[in-house]
């Protein structure tokens, strides 16, 4: 075993990592024999229908049947025996295309998947310069940027909308007893307050109206729909409790 692959051994946690091989160039591969019990099965017989199975499966997806499932032989009690050396998507093909019943293979299914995955991601960081993988770091960046300008402008319009809004309230309202809403008596105290803190105190205002058994008055907008109208004692005792 070659200094690499000891370091690759060192660093296995999974059975199907125990078991993998690198050949002279560095490509891993899994010999059909050992993968065997690990799928759960204890003979060949048994076995050999599902590399049969993978293999018409990898040549039906018009991929190299032998790059896949290079044939190979052992020596078994002094009798050479068919053996495969199974790549990464040999042994993939392997474990989707044997019986589903056995616990084993769902384990083999996830390790390949994850496999394929952690490859096809090494291969595509390898395949950028550093200066495109810089330009995709600094898009994401933009993206981000950009996402949270969008909600602070969305934020900042409906706080203005609303706004707009209380002050036709209170011009039509005042007459009726110093009626107010949340944004509203907040804009009258020279307070600013967010769109989360008004629907808070809104919340606290109706319950104390109701602790009161004050009629909570309601008037339409066509932007926001229903708008509660709180009396000013109200508001006064919902605004000293604290912020929330």
């Amino acid at each position: 075993m070659t200094k690499n692959e000891n370091l690759h051994q060192l660093n296995n946690s999974s059975p199907f990592d125990g078991i993998r091989q690198f050949d002279e160039q560095g490509q891993e591969y899994w010999t059909a024999r050992e993968l065997m019990p690990l799928l759960g099965y204890s003979r060949w017989n048994e076995f050999k229908p599902v590399i049969e199975r993978a293999t018409f499966a990898c040549k039906n997806t018009g991929n190299d049947v032998e790059m896949h499932f290079s044939g190979s032989t052992l020596k078994s009690q002094g009798r050479p025996g068919q053996d495969y050396k199974l790549s990464r998507y040999g042994g993939y093909l392997t474990a989707m295309n044997g019986d589903p019943r056995k616990p084993e293979i769902a384990a083999a299914q996830s390790y390949f998947v994850v496999k394929t995955r952690e490859a096809e991601t090494q291969t595509q960081l390898k395949a950028m310069t550093q200066i495109q993988l810089l330009a995709a770091i600094a898009q994401q960046l933009a993206e981000q940027e950009q996402h949270l300008l969008q909600q602070q402008q969305q934020q900042t319009e409906i706080l203005h909308r609303l706004k707009a809004v209380e002050v036709e309230q209170d011009r039509v309202n005042t007459p009726c007893g110093h009626k107010y809403s949340v944004v509203g008596f907040a804009n009258l105290q020279g307070l600013e307050i967010s769109v989360k803190e008004a629907g808070t105190k809104g919340r606290k205002a109706s319950a104390l109206c109701r602790k009161q058994g004050i009629e909570i008055e309601r008037i339409h907008d066509p932007r926001f729909g229903k708008v509660g109208l709180y009396p000013e004692s109200v508001l006064i005792e919902v605004f000293s409790t604290g912020q929330n």
